[in-house]
């Protein structure tokens, strides 16, 4: 049995971590509709430099924080955003997802996938967004006890990760449409993506 497949079977730990997060006010602090996405610079899986103004042209944006390849369900949604990446083409718009991790298990994810990964190196991107928190001591433990060293994978002595956040953002550089949930098992159908975008082109 893998880490993830161990990991994805703990639902009292997920069900205390949303408990957590929800009592915190990462949630809250997240950008909304209406707020002006960051401008960012990323470096991508393959080695190369992205920037959010070379994102947004030609069309709106799509972006999804994810955690990590470790975790199972990020790995689930960002395949189903792959899947549906000729619906996003078909309305001109582009997909990218974002994660602190920058190892080797993020980069075979690269190889998978058409959906462009960018590295948020020391947390920079999801702090703008504010989707991002520090690890708790008993998520750290519970990491840890499945072989997942967020230290090593991000190469930060800082443990830090973002919440489920996807953003749909307008060719103008405004946040359309917010898709942020505590709850890591609940990941964003790309059907409700798909009508954010319709909505905009209405």
């Amino acid at each position: 049995m893998s880490i993830g497949d161990r990991m994805s079977n703990t639902s009292a730990f997920y069900d205390g971590l949303q408990d957590w997060i929800a009592a915190s006010d990462v949630v809250e602090r997240a950008l909304k509709a209406g707020d002006p996405m960051p401008a960012f610079l990323a470096p991508s899986a393959d080695g190369g430099l992205v920037s959010s103004a070379e994102l947004l042209r030609g069309g709106p944006l799509v972006i999804s924080f994810f955690r990590g390849a470790w975790c199972p369900f990020c790995v689930d949604e960002l395949r189903a955003l792959d899947a549906a990446l000729p619906a996003f083409e078909a309305r001109a718009s582009r997909v990218v997802a974002i994660s602190p991790e920058a190892a080797e298990p993020v980069r075979q994810l690269q190889g998978e996938l058409s959906i462009p990964i960018l590295s948020d190196l020391d947390y920079g991107i999801g702090l703008l967004f504010g989707v991002i928190f520090v690890v708790p001591p008993f998520m750290r433990a519970h990491l840890e006890a499945h072989g997942v060293d967020l230290g090593v994978l991000h190469g930060s002595t800082t443990w830090m990760l973002p919440i489920p956040a996807t953003y749909v953002v307008d060719h103008q550089g405004r946040v359309a449409a917010a898709f942020v949930d505590a709850d890591f098992t609940c990941r964003t159908d790309p059907g409700d993506i798909l009508a954010a975008l319709d909505a905009l082109q209405g």
